[in-house]
């Protein structure tokens, strides 16, 4: 009997497809991160050396915030007024807008003197959580692969969310634009709007000024995905004024997509409403710039940016670059996407023209402003980065899904070729000692 018992218990069936789920979302965590930890052994950042990876206002500032976010916790703090502030003032604006994200409890766990080691900390699971979110999403598409994990990996480490992991408080709108993104393609396949609805909700609850920049990329996001789940081959395409059943049915997504927009924003006004009332002597009198059809950098120096040993400290403020480099694979899957003749020419072109609005957006410094309310930043001029590379390597993961039935291996290699010959033009020797 007890041999009965013992063998039930080891012979207990496991769901083989359920481990390796987990087990894949598990890495897609994990090598990010241990990635980054690496990165900082080496560099001899704390706790593996003295340095700090820490600079600018997030030494000035954040480590100060987290510090205050653990008074409000344990009930040390009042959110609405602090005598901490100057000479005192409202500081509900400066909560929703640094502290609102879930990831701050991590905090409470810190004490006060190693707020700085908190910080780093929190910015470290941000991005591996952006690896997981995105992995998620690509798992959504064509389910779960481990070569998604490859994809995964370059969006949480991404020169965008590098560079702008230095503001934590945007690192949550890296997590939450895939989810976003699922939502939004639901409703292009008439499914239901409200995992869009409540992730841009939480969105533009956890910091509302880059839920601000995720409600314009969403837009130009439906209207990509709309355009190219179009049947209609584009070379047969008739224009006339007539509205067919087609045109019809885009117009009722576009309603469902701008409603639920609507409501989003509605759910996320409890924080919205208070923090503008309370920034009207603060970040809402930033500098207003006109629209200055004027170049924000040299076309090769842009470039140069795609590829490695281009990072320089100029990035960080409004002199720099926008920071696009998202893997040496990526750049060289984006090229054979436009050559493959399985993806078919309207998504070519669709993409194409998406590409065309950031390039213009980040060369014009008055389409560049369009995205950040009109203010000109202090620093970090190219704030909506993140979302390039978000598009960016969806595309470079729809390349590689098609890699072996719509390209030969000719193809390839002179697509090799070609790009050795352009990045050893276009990157600047002089950027490899910044």
């Amino acid at each position: 009997m007890k041999n009965r018992k013992i063998n039930s218990i080891l012979n207990l069936d496991i769901d083989n497809e359920k481990v390796k789920k987990i087990g894949l979302y598990g890495l897609s965590f994990f090598i990010p991160f241990f990635i980054i930890m690496g990165i900082i052994s080496i560099l001899g950042i704390y706790p593996f050396g003295s340095k700090m990876y820490i600079p600018f206002d997030a030494y000035e500032q954040y480590t100060s915030f987290f510090g205050l976010f653990r008074n409000l916790f344990f009930g040390e703090a009042d959110i609405f007024y602090s005598l901490g502030k100057t000479i005192g003032g409202e500081i509900y604006s400066i909560f929703t807008y640094y502290l609102l994200s879930p990831f701050n409890l991590i905090a409470i766990f810190f004490k006060k003197e190693y707020m700085v080691v908190c910080y780093y900390f929190i910015v470290f699971i941000k991005m591996s959580s952006a690896g997981t979110s995105f992995f998620w999403y690509l798992n959504k598409k064509t389910g779960i692969k481990a070569t998604n994990l490859i994809f995964g990996t370059m969006y949480a480490l991404s020169s965008a969310s590098i560079t702008y992991g230095i503001n934590m408080m945007w690192l949550d709108s890296l997590i939450l634009m895939p989810i976003i993104a699922i939502g939004i393609e639901k409703i292009t396949k008439k499914e239901s709007p409200i995992l869009y609805a409540i992730s841009l909700a939480i969105c533009l609850i956890t910091n509302y000024y880059m839920g601000f920049i995720v409600c314009i990329f969403s837009l130009i996001y439906f209207t990509y995905i709309l355009l190219i789940e179009e049947k209609r081959d584009i070379k047969k395409i008739e224009f006339s004024f007539k509205i067919t059943d087609e045109t019809k049915e885009m117009l009722r997504k576009f309603r469902v997509f701008i409603i639920f927009s609507l409501i989003a924003v509605l759910i996320a006004s409890i924080v919205l409403i208070p923090s503008f009332v309370g920034i009207q002597e603060g970040r809402a009198n930033a500098t207003k710039m006109g629209l200055r059809l004027v170049p924000n950098f040299e076309i090769q120096d842009f470039i140069g940016k795609f590829f490695t040993n281009s990072f320089n400290i100029g990035e960080m403020g409004n002199t720099g670059m926008p920071p696009v480099f998202c893997g040496v694979l990526a750049n060289f899957l984006i090229i054979l996407y436009f050559i493959n003749k399985k993806i078919s020419l309207r998504e070519k072109i669709c993409t194409s023209v998406v590409f065309a609005i950031f390039a213009l957006s980040f060369y014009v410094e008055g389409f560049n402003l369009l995205w950040v309310m009109g203010n000109n930043p202090a620093c970090f001029k190219y704030r909506y980065a993140f979302f390039f590379a978000f598009l960016y390597i969806i595309i470079a993961h729809k390349s590689f899904e098609n890699l072996k039935s719509g390209i030969s291996s000719k193809k390839i290699l002179i697509t090799t070729l070609i790009y050795e010959m352009f990045r050893s033009f276009c990157i600047k020797p002089t950027f490899r000692n910044n």
